[in-house]
């Protein structure tokens, strides 16, 4: 049926084409366009350009605008474009229903119903129109056509909602009443029936795609504006869908889009522990993710959806709920493939493995240790700048410095009486103590920051304003973000480290001779 609908839509748009190609030059210059008088003066005309035109021409012209319908926005308006709606869709369930096995004798009604959805689309650029069709029950019209059995009738109403939901056109709107129509979309079920809506479009052909990437934008728009509708999401199983998307070859607007989605709806509420309930979805996420163990991400888009996929990783790492299964999927060898093979994806594994090692259970570092993990962690200290697709920011620099810095105090949390932890600590005797000069150099570089920062708090710098404090922002957040703004969580983390070394005595006796022959001003002791 779709195949008829589309040849229909394609003949009709070769015909016009061929009147388009036969209407003289001058009918087919920019129609008129209605302003408010207000609008009028400050328009700019081209004064040449007219004395080009004979006035006989710019008759023609006129009377051909004339002619051009412009849908009226008024009560009076609305009403025509939905009576005229609804008598199309009448008219289109009655031959449907009449020659149910002969589709050729419905498809004239159904392009109709096409050409007149397009229509509609004047009501996106109104939004003071939006009280007035949630009166007349427009949404609920679009709720029906939704499930229309002809798909692209189905995605014109998406793309309609779509235009309509747009959150940074009705975060405009003065008056403030545009909400009341994304509150009926919610009301009227429209996020449920469009994501059971996306199984229909698992194809690949266009008419499919732009569906999709419609749909994640609708869903986008109503999390901007009412981000509880994310529990509907997890009720319809939305990470289902976004999943099967995810797996697609080609990274596009819609891989995007997915892998976007799928970071808000983990980040809402703590519902990624639903993930427990559906081991496949964990599975599928680690398939997707295995994608980048060997290679790298060939357009900034694609780094950009490997690091949205990782963030939510992690995010399910932090779940006692899910951690369980990604332990059974044997996460910890996917993670190390791309940090020995110093892939783009190694800084996201090395940022998984300290979330996951971060959960402090033994058997995570013992696995790392006997997998050859302490071999890469710190060479990946030294001289790491990003790849050539992205360089990185000096704050990347510092993000990537500090989780490898927190796996290796992870492991040095482990039983001092242990194998695994004797092997770590031999890590810093080797190579005449050069990883200890590591960390220390590491201290030592934010020396002056430090000064700086305590400076700052002793001048009561991060003392909450009363505007600050309505806001519930409170002193320790201020000073938090600030250490992390100066790089400071790097060097916190160093020094722990530090202090746990002084405990060894051959590290004590190398690090107190270090500081003393650079004149560090380091509390090691």
């Amino acid at each position: 049926m779709d195949s008829v609908f589309d040849s229909i839509l394609n003949s009709r748009g070769e015909e016009e084409r061929k009147r388009e190609e036969a209407v003289p030059e001058e009918e087919n210059s920019p129609k008129r366009t209605r302003v408010d008088e207000e609008e009028e003066e400050d328009i700019d005309i081209d004064d040449s350009i007219l004395d080009s035109i004979s006035p006989e021409e710019i008759d023609k012209m006129l009377k051909e605008a004339d002619k051009v319908e412009v849908p009226r926005l008024d009560m009076s308006g609305i009403k025509q474009i939905m009576l005229e709606l609804e008598k199309l869709i009448n008219t289109n369930q009655k031959m449907r229903l009449k020659y149910a096995s002969e589709p050729l004798k419905f498809e004239e009604s159904e392009y109709a119903l096409h050409e007149q959805l397009k229509k509609c689309d004047v009501f996106s650029t109104e939004v003071r129109v939006y009280p007035t069709l949630v009166k007349l029950d427009f949404i609920g019209t679009l709720s029906y056509l939704l499930s229309h059995d002809n798909i692209v009738i189905s995605t014109d109403v998406i793309r309609l909602l779509d235009d309509m939901t747009d959150d940074s056109t009705i975060m405009e709107d003065p008056t403030g009443e545009s909400v009341g129509l994304i509150d009926e979309v919610i009301a009227k079920a429209i996020p449920q029936s469009l994501i059971s809506n996306l199984e229909r479009l698992y194809s690949d052909s266009t008419i499919h795609h732009d569906g999709v990437e419609a749909t994640f934008h609708v869903l986008s728009h109503l999390i901007e504006i009412r981000p509880d509708v994310m529990e509907s999401y997890w009720q319809a199983q939305l990470p289902r869908h976004l999943l099967h998307f995810l797996e697609g070859e080609d990274y596009d607007e819609v891989m995007m889009y997915a892998s976007e989605l799928l970071f808000s709806l983990c980040a809402y509420k703590q519902r990624v522990d639903s993930f427990a309930e559906h081991p496949e979805w964990v599975e599928q996420l680690l398939v997707v993710l295995s994608r980048w163990r060997s290679h790298d991400p060939e357009s900034l888009d694609e780094a950009e959806i490997l690091e949205n996929l990782f963030n939510v990783l992690c995010m399910m790492i932090q779940s006692s709920a899910v951690l369980p299964t990604l332990r059974e999927k044997e996460l910890l060898d996917l993670l190390l493939i791309p940090i020995r093979k110093h892939k783009y994806a190694r800084a996201a594994a090395l940022k998984a493995a300290d979330y996951l090692l971060g959960m402090r259970d033994p058997q995570d570092a013992e696995a790392f240790i006997n997998k050859k993990g302490l071999k890469y962690l710190f060479p990946a200290l030294l001289g790491e700048k990003g790849t050539g697709l992205k360089k990185w920011t000096p704050l990347d620099k510092l993000d990537f410095e500090n989780h490898v810095l927190c796996i290796i105090q992870s492991l040095l949390g482990l039983d001092v009486n242990s194998v695994y932890f004797k092997r770590v600590m031999k890590k810093f005797h080797d190579d005449d103590y050069a990883k200890c000069d590591c960390i220390l150099e590491i201290c030592a570089r934010f020396l002056k920051t430090k000064e700086r920062f305590d400076a700052m708090k002793e001048q009561h710098a991060f003392d909450v304003t009363p505007e600050e404090a309505e806001e519930g922002i409170t002193a320790e957040e201020k000073e938090y973000e600030k250490k992390i703004e100066m790089g400071l969580h790097v060097y916190d983390t160093a020094m722990a480290i530090l202090h746990i070394l002084m405990k060894d005595a051959p590290c004590n006796w190398h690090i107190q001779r270090k500081v003393y022959e650079q004149g560090w001003q380091l509390n090691v002791e």
